[in-house]
This record gives structure tokens, sequence and C-alpha cells, in this order.
């Protein structure tokens, strides 16, 4: 069976490092703790670029070869246990700490752009010799840049914030009108008694506390899939999870996501990006749906009731950001009524 997920990968190359030995840059016993059965370990992240600064010097292939036993002149037929070690590699030189502050982890892996499997898969089908082996380790050109996984980690940080900021004004929406003003806005309709908006106060405020848990404390994924990279039905995916129980917990982002069209609500990148994590963490942590997104309207008592709100995941997004004060009068409107635009593309930001 293929490792169709993230955390298929993931838990196939756990159990191998558990048990194998590598030789030369990857005998470290550092190294050897970087995957754990929670989520890639943030202290062994040092470890991890010593490893990867190693094979960019001398050669990916080279280094993942040496360190899984393999020869590098060999004409024969790689074993299956020095393949599953050569991919185990190929994974950690893929995996970054891409954002770290304080006890937050964001950790991006980021694959070659041309591979249309995870690692292990990739390389089992491709290296039936130890030329081709070769040739599937040399290919280093990643689906993400450098400055791409910085920004997921911004992103990232800034989702955080926001989910932090929710938790704040839903502690105080008994107390405070502003705070009131802000939850209505979002999750109630004109006849919302107090006792259900009390009732989904609570609720949101339970889930926003998971997601903040998630963003600062707990291991976080963010990837993509791979074999939907040439997928024209995924062009206008942003992003999706596969269940609230993949663990480590993985947000798989996909092409619509770096893109700025013109239905979208928000047109700052950095905050869009934001909006779709906290989305997605959403549905991981709060078990919200996809009743009704943002750029079609989201409006209590227009395009959603009041219970379908407090279940939506875009409603929850847009609630942050506005208890961040991140949205501008003009995005609150076009959250709410529909954005009533088209799909073309307009220029990129990231303010």
């Amino acid at each position: 069976m293929p490792n169709d997920r993230f955390s298929d990968e993931y838990k196939a190359h756990l159990e191998l490092l558990k048990r194998t030995t590598l030789a030369g840059a990857g005998n470290s016993e550092t190294l050897k703790r970087v995957l754990t059965d929670t989520g890639p370990d943030v202290g062994s992240a040092g470890a991890l670029n010593d490893f990867r600064a190693i094979a960019k010097k001398s050669g990916e292939d080279a280094v993942i070869l040496q360190t899984a036993g393999l020869a590098t002149d060999d004409t024969g037929v790689p074993p299956s246990d020095g393949l599953k070690k050569a991919a185990l590699l190929k994974f950690l030189c893929h995996l970054y700490l891409a954002g770290s502050r304080g006890s937050q982890q964001v950790w991006v892996f980021s694959s070659p752009l041309s591979y249309r499997q995870y690692p292990l898969d990739q390389i089992a089908a491709d290296a039936t010799s130890y030329a081709k082996l070769s040739t599937c380790l040399k290919d280093v050109a990643e689906v993400f840049s450098d400055e791409t996984k910085q920004r997921l980690g911004e992103a990232t940080q800034m989702g955080l914030s926001w989910c932090m900021a929710a938790q704040s004004v839903l502690s105080s929406a008994t107390t405070d009108a502003k705070s009131m003003t802000k939850v209505k806005r979002w999750f109630a309709e004109a006849s919302t008694s107090e006792s259900d908006l009390a009732v989904t106060t609570a609720s949101v405020l339970a889930g926003f506390k998971k997601m903040t848990n998630t963003l600062n404390g707990s291991t976080f994924i963010i990837t993509d899939m791979p074999k939907d990279r040439a997928n024209p039905n995924k062009e206008l995916t942003e992003a999706y999870i596969f269940n609230s129980i993949e663990k480590p917990k993985t947000v798989y982002i996909e092409k619509a996501f770096f893109e700025n069209y013109d239905v979208s609500v928000l047109h700052d990148q950095k905050k869009n990006w934001a909006r779709i994590l906290v989305h997605e963490v959403s549905h991981i942590d709060a078990a919200t749906v996809d009743n009704s997104y943002a750029w079609a309207g989201i409006g209590v008592g227009t395009s959603l009731t009041a219970a379908k709100a407090a279940l939506n995941a875009d409603s929850w997004a847009f609630f942050a950001a506005d208890c961040a004060d991140a949205l501008t009068t003009g995005d609150i409107t076009r959250a709410g009524a529909g954005t009533s635009g088209t799909l073309n593309k307009l220029p990129k930001n990231w303010n």
C-alpha cells in the first residue's frame, strides 16, 4: 500500500529510525531522536541542519548512499533494506523547522518538486538500479522555496496571534461590549437568544484553546500532496486535512494557497495564509465544517444560520482575524456578503 498520507510516511520512517544503524554523517544520537511518536523533536533540529549541510556540501546522493551503507559504484540492484534507509535519509533532508518562537514549532516537509510520491514509495519505484537510485537522490529542487518556508512560519505565527486574540475576546464577551459585538458579528442572528449565544461562545472558546495549543506548543506539520502536483482538479484547492486524528497534525497546502485570486476576500497574502491555516486547524481541533466560504458569503442571518456559523471553519478564521483587529471594514463586508469576484489572478503581495 502506498503512503497516501504524510502520517503514513512519517510512521514508517520513525519505526525504521528506532531500529536501524546509520553510518558516517548519520551516526548521531541526536539525529536518531529527530522523529518521535508525537512528531519531530525541536531539540534535534540542529542535528538535522548539520546533516543537511553535509549532504549539500558533498552531494546529497553520495552522503545518503554512504550513510545508508550502500555502494556508490555498484551495478546491481540495491537491496530493499538499503532503499528504505535511503528514503529515510531523503525524508530527513527535506524536513525543516521553519519557525520557532518560544515553544512554538512549525515544521515544513518540502520534498523534491518532481516527485509524485513521498520518498519511500518514490525511491522504491524508481531505484531499480544504483544509477537510478543516485539520480533520484540527486533531485534536490524542492516544492517550497526557502522564502516560502520562512513565510509559512510567519503566517503560522500570525495565525497563532489571532487564536490568542480570539480567546481573549471570547473570555471577556460577557462583560465587554466591544468583544460581544465581535462575537455577535460572526456567530449570532438577530433572533439568537442569550442562552444559545452563551453556549456558542463557550464552545468556540474551548476550540480556540485547543487550536492555540496546536499552533503554540504541539508539533504541527505543513506539507503538500505529491501525487496532486500535476492534478488539474486541484488547481483551485487552497488546503485541506484528512481528519482530526492524523498524527502528527498535518495541513496539506495546494496550488491555490499561493495565488491571489480576485474572488478572495483578503488580498494581503500573509493574512490570507494565516486565515487558511487557522481555518484548517479549526477542522483538526474543533471539528468545524465547510458550511460556506467567505468568498461566497458567511453573513449570519443571510448566508448562514447562527447554528451553522458556529461550526463553520471560515467563520472561525475571520472571527479570529477580527479579534486581532486584522480586518478592514471592507474585509468584513466582503466576508459577510461574498465578494462576487472572479478567478482572475491578481499580483501577489506580502505585507
